[in-house]
């Protein structure tokens, strides 16, 4: 179930990822428009860019938690309030919809996949003993 819950959580994460790095070209030409100066542009540019280069890097290391079967849980219970922290920056700047609540849903399954059973309850599981 663990494993599970941490495949949906990471493809909550890149679907958060893709969704925010969509808006990429509108903001670009936003940012054409304005009179600021180049580096002002450059540096926005790259600010926009980095929310979605942290979901990827939270995504990867939840990808790296569905193949550690003996650490699954303690990654995904550090992936957990990482996600959430993810939905709370995106609040801050405005967005409600999707980005804040797909990514307290990502929170939730990483959180669930930390709680979870193991995926094969006949071995013992380490991280309890």
């Amino acid at each position: 179930m663990s494993k599970t819950f941490c495949i949906i959580g990471i493809g909550l994460q890149l679907a958060i990822a893709a969704l925010h790095g969509s808006g990429y070209e509108s903001f670009t030409a936003q940012m054409e428009r304005t009179d600021a100066s180049d580096f002002l542009k450059n540096m926005f540019r790259l600010l926009y860019v980095t929310p979605s280069f942290y979901l990827v890097v939270l995504s990867v290391f939840g990808l790296i938690a569905v193949f550690l079967t003996n650490t699954r849980r303690a990654i995904c219970f550090v992936l957990a309030p990482a996600a959430l922290g993810a939905g709370a920056l995106a609040l801050l700047i405005g967005e409600l919809v999707p980005l804040v609540v797909m990514g307290a849903v990502a929170a939730l399954f990483f959180g669930a996949g930390a709680t979870a059973p193991r995926d094969h309850p006949s071995r013992p599981d380490p991280s309890l003993s």
